[in-house]
């Protein structure tokens, strides 16, 4: 009897594909937070710096 030499489990297609979604959702909000915090700091607006203070917190609860 054959027996492979690989111990991959088989994942479901619709279940990585949703685990490629999110995380392109994630790096696409990076990429999102980084621009603005680059907008930001040319212009120098104290306010808008809460709001990317903001941001960064719910871009860091989202990875964690």
């Amino acid at each position: 009897m054959f027996s492979p030499k690989t111990h991959f489990e088989q994942v479901p297609l619709e279940t990585v594909r949703k685990m490629m979604e999110e995380q392109t959702r994630q790096e696409n909000a990076a990429l999102d937070a980084q621009g603005r915090q680059k907008t930001i700091l040319e212009e120098g607006s104290s306010s808008d710096t809460q709001e990317l203070a903001m941001s960064f917190r719910a871009i860091s609860h989202m990875e964690a």
